[in-house]
Parts: structure tokens; sequence; C-alpha cells
């Protein structure tokens, strides 16, 4: 009796630190981005929120990241090859502080570690108390003042990560979209990719045995009987494709992205509307996969 309940106290030892100090789940969940072909340049991009926001999107949008999550209304500027962001937007989305200093014109950041000192229309800036020169002037677009992405990274320990949308051999969350991803992930502990497969195998099998019933293992030369099959196949085959600074991707019938902090998984439809959702294992239609 004495082991058992040594083994049950040291498996929630394991459960409890695997996922000890969690952040803050995404909100790419109910995420849809989809073109429309009624307007007068023949086709608008709109990404629609779970909770019914929509934002428009131009050909020049550029969409910003942080710690997994997409910023609404980043309006991100890309000036002679550098990526501008706003400076109070982004810097709150970080944890920061910011401060506008009347007196001198200046913007004040501040996190734990550094104090940032910055003014539009001037290269210079002073970090911990001393001058530096940033290699972009920070400059005033529709009322907010824009500094350099590798300026905030290299000041504050930020990972910064550019994509394109085509060429994907680059770090990104989304195909077929520019974008900047910003991490900073220090007080967490990532899971690994075993764990990342063992959680979509667990929850592929749930869902399987409420739609079909009693789970057997694919065998690995089978020839298929029933619609379960690809989803037997699928839990046999079940590996890391890809990943990024939150996600790891397994493909199933459609590609399952775990959240490598929160071990939460979400479905990404990547068709014509691209499209994420967490994935529910007890929901009816769990495995119904259409395009």
């Amino acid at each position: 009796m004495k082991k058992l309940l040594m083994t049950i106290l040291f498996s929630l030892l394991i459960t409890v630190n695997l996922f000890a100090q969690e952040t803050e789940s995404s909100n790419l969940d109910g995420i849809m981005i989809t073109p429309i072909f009624d307007t007068s340049d023949g086709i608008e991009t709109k990404i629609k929120y779970k909770d019914g926001f929509e934002e428009s999107i131009s050909t020049d949008y550029v969409a910003l990241f942080v710690n997994g999550s997409i910023i609404r209304e980043a309006n991100i500027i890309t000036k002679e090859n550098r990526t501008l962001l706003p400076v109070r937007k982004i810097c709150e989305c970080l944890g920061c502080e910011v401060k506008w200093l009347e007196e001198t014109g200046e913007i004040e950041i501040n996190n734990d570690k550094n104090t940032v000192k910055l003014k539009a229309g001037s290269r210079k800036a002073v970090v911990n108390g001393e001058e530096i020169m940033l290699d972009a002037v920070p400059e005033i677009h529709n009322g907010f003042t824009y500094v350099p992405v590798r300026f905030l990274a290299e000041v504050f320990n930020y990972k910064v990560d550019y994509c394109d949308g085509v060429n994907l051999e680059t770090t990104h969350i989304f195909p077929r979209i520019p974008q900047v991803i910003i991490s900073s992930y220090d007080n967490y502990r990532a899971i690994s990719k075993d764990e990342a497969v063992e959680t979509v195998k667990e929850q592929l099998i749930k869902a399987y045995e409420l739609t079909y019933g009693e789970y057997k293992p694919w065998t690995g030369n089978e020839v298929y009987e029933n619609n379960g099959d690809d989803i037997r196949k699928a839990v046999f085959n079940l590996e890391v494709t890809d990943e990024n600074d939150r996600f790891y991707t397994i493909p199933v019938v459609f590609d399952f992205w775990v959240d490598k902090y929160t071990g939460e998984v979400y479905v990404f439809y990547n068709g014509m509307t691209m499209t994420v959702y967490k994935f529910d294992p007890e929901s009816k239609g769990a495995l119904s996969f259409a395009g």
C-alpha cells in the first residue's frame, strides 16, 4: 500500500512539474483568415477572432505574434528592409511599462531588468544610463512612435523571427502571411516532442473510442476496413514534423499543433480559409476533418 501511494505521489509530482509554470493560452483558438472576393480591388483578406472581432488586412500586412498569440491591429511598418513596431503596443504586450516624459519629449521603457529612453527623430537612445546609437531613427506614424524590432529584441533579450509567408523553411506560425514572431519563455518549461506526441496520441484514442468503440493499435500492414482506420494509422505514425517558438506540428489528417507550454492541442486547417481551433476529443464530430 505504501509503495502504491509513493508511486501515485511520484506521478502527481511529474504531472505538476510538467505544466508547473504555464504561460497564458494562445489566442489562436477560433481564428479564421478568409479571402473576400467581392471588393473593388478583387480580393480583401480578413482575420476573424473567436469573439467576433474582425480585422481587414492589406497587401502590405505583416502579422505580429508575441509568445504564440497574434496581436490585433499591430500596424507593423516595413521601411528600407527594416521592420518597425509601435513602441507602446509591443512593449505592453511584452509586459513592459511605457512612460511619456513630457519635459524631454522622450519615451521611457522599463521592465524588471532594463530602462530605455529614446526619442522620435533621434538615433540616440539611453539604455541603463549608457548612450547607444540605433540602426534606424524612431519615427512617428499616425501618432505612434515606431522603433526597429531588432533594437527591442537586443535590449530586452527577446527572440525575434521573421517569415515572409512563402519560405516556410524559416520559423513561422501561419503560412501565406508575412509575420514577425517575438518570444520570451525564460520562466517556463517546454514539453518535449515525445510528450507532445503522447498527448496527441491519448486524445486521438479517446476520440476514436467515443466514435468507433474499442481502439486496437494499427499493426502497420492492414487493409482499411472502416472509417476509423485512417485515425488508427495516423496514431501509428505520429511524429513532430515542424515547430516554432510556441507549437509543435504533428500531421494527422489536418495538422495538429501542440502548445509547448500548456499542453493544449489545436487543429490547423490550411484551406482557402485558414482556421485554428482547440481539439476536443469528447466533442461530437471530433474526428470529422471536413475541408
